[in-house]
Order: C-alpha cells, then structure tokens, then sequence
C-alpha cells in the first residue's frame, strides 16, 4: 500500500516563482527591445503595457483550460486522441487546480495594476487610443472586480444571490473575455 508523501515543495510556492519568473522574463525582454530604440519618451509606460498583457496571457491560461474542459465534458468522442485529451485536460485541473488559481489571481491583480499605472502615463496620447485603453481597462477591471466579488464572499453578497450568480457567469463569459481581447488589439493597432 502506498502512502501520501508530501511533495518536494509547495506547489503555490512553485507557481508563484514560475509567474515571477515570466514577469521579469517578460519585463527583460522588453527592455532589451527598448535599448535599441533610441529617445523614445514612453518607455516605462510601454514596458508596462507589454507586462499587463503578459500578465493577462498567463491568468487567461486558466480561463482557456477550464473553457475547454467545460466544452468537452459533456461529449463523447470516438477518436480516441481526443477523449485522451479530454481526460488528460480534466486530470491536469483537477491536479493543479490550487496553484492554476493562485497564478490566475495573482497575474490577474498584476495585470490590472500596471495596465492602470500604463494608461494614467499615456493619458497625453492620441484621443481615440486613450478613449479604447480606457474602455479595454474598465472592462477588465469589471473582469477583475466580477471574480472578487464571487471569489470572497462579502456579506452584502449573501443577501443578494441572483447578483453573486450573475457576476460570476459574467466572468466566466468567454465572449467578454473575447471581447477585451479584440478592444486591445484594436487599441494596439491605433497605438502603432
């Protein structure tokens, strides 16, 4: 008979270094980029700009797996490939369910953090750019705030259901996160 043995090292502890480790790979890179750019004033608000974006790419990871899982759960393949990927997809959630939360959340409040500090340094910028950075950042703060509020339970919240249950099916909705995805790219493209 097996027993438990508790691993190596802690698994939140291992995610949280791995999610630093992106971020400054993430933040060398684009000063590495920056340095052959030559008197560009916009620089820390840029850098900024690419690290909020990382950081939304890794705390959307979570999103797109737990998508997927939910897309496929009800579904029987015959192709034995996708069931494997299927089975293999619920096995890696379930596994690592705790330390995927942990870099959701903690890419997610890094992600809204420096996008604020990005738009607040590029308030000077081209109107329709700053009118569509502004947009992109109120949506995802109303992500952010959605998944708080459902995540730590406050006790207006427990008065008020409906509401809790909404605003989760809100963050959870693929088509706001789609819909923050292409505000940015539409605000990237303007920005250039």
């Amino acid at each position: 008979m097996m027993t438990y043995q508790k691993p190596f090292i802690n698994q939140p502890l291992l995610v949280g270094c791995v999610t630093l480790l992106l971020f400054f790979g993430a933040l060398n890179t684009t000063l590495a980029l920056d340095d052959d750019r030559e008197g560009d004033e916009n620089d820390l608000a840029e850098t900024l700009g690419t690290i909020s974006g990382v950081s939304f790419i890794i705390a959307s990871i979570y999103i797109l797996l737990f998508q997927l899982q939910k897309l496929l759960r009800k579904r029987e393949f015959e192709n034995k490939v996708v069931n494997q990927i299927k089975t293999g997809i619920k096995f890696f959630l379930t596994k690592f369910r705790k330390p995927l939360l942990i870099t959701h959340y903690s890419a997610g409040l890094l992600g809204l953090g420096t996008i604020i500090i990005h738009g607040i340094l590029f308030l000077r910028q081209d109107f329709s750019t700053v009118i569509l950075g502004i947009v992109t950042t109120v949506l995802y703060l109303f992500y952010f705030l959605s998944g708080i509020l459902t995540k730590i339970h406050f006790p207006f919240m427990k008065k008020h259901k409906k509401l809790g249950k909404n605003l989760y099916k809100s963050h959870v909705n693929i088509i706001i996160f789609l819909g923050i995805i292409i505000l940015h790219l539409i605000h990237l493209a303007l920005a250039d």
